[in-house]
This record gives C-alpha cells, sequence and structure tokens, in this order.
C-alpha cells in the first residue's frame, strides 16, 4: 500500500492499545461457504482502485479530525482516568 500511494509523511509507530490484535489474519471461510463468495480482485489491483477512489473524494466537505485518544496505549488512558477521578 505504501509503494502505491506514495507517502509524503513519515511513518512511525505508536503503541497499540491494550486490546490491539498482535496479528490480524482475516477469514473469509464463512464468506466463502455461506454466501458462496470468493474475491474477484487481486489485493494490490483492489488497493490501486481503492487509493484512486479516496483520491477523487472532496474531503473538504468533512469536518477536520478532532483530538482523539485511539493511539495512545490502553494503560495510559486507564492512569489518566485515575487520576482525573481521584482529584
Amino acid at each position: 500500500a505504501i509503494k502505491i500511494t506514495e507517502p509524503p509523511s513519515k511513518i512511525f509507530s505508536l503503541p497499540l492499545p491494550g486490546d490491539d490484535p498482535k496479528q490480524r489474519k482475516p477469514d473469509i471461510t464463512k464468506a466463502r461457504e455461506l454466501l458462496k463468495w470468493e474475491p474477484k480482485i487481486p489485493l494490490e489491483q483492489g488497493l490501486v482502485k481503492a487509493v484512486a477512489y479516496f483520491r477523487e473524494l472532496d474531503l473538504g466537505r468533512f469536518k477536520k479530525p478532532t483530538k482523539h485518544t485511539a493511539h495512545q496505549n490502553t494503560e495510559e488512558l486507564q492512569k489518566e482516568k485515575k487520576q482525573k477521578l481521584s482529584h
């Protein structure tokens, strides 16, 4: 995906939340069995199409992102919460 998007920004890692899975391995077995579904587009081709789609979106109609804590470590959030409650 990085080769396709050619991001101008640096990539860096942040601590994961405590409940974040360490490895993701999607399993489409149920989709195959219940829906008789199979992927028709190879991953890289799908990524190229997705990147093109998102590049064409008019992002001006969306609000700017607000400060959030999604990338903060769960333990840090729990400490902050305890500190707020104790004051």
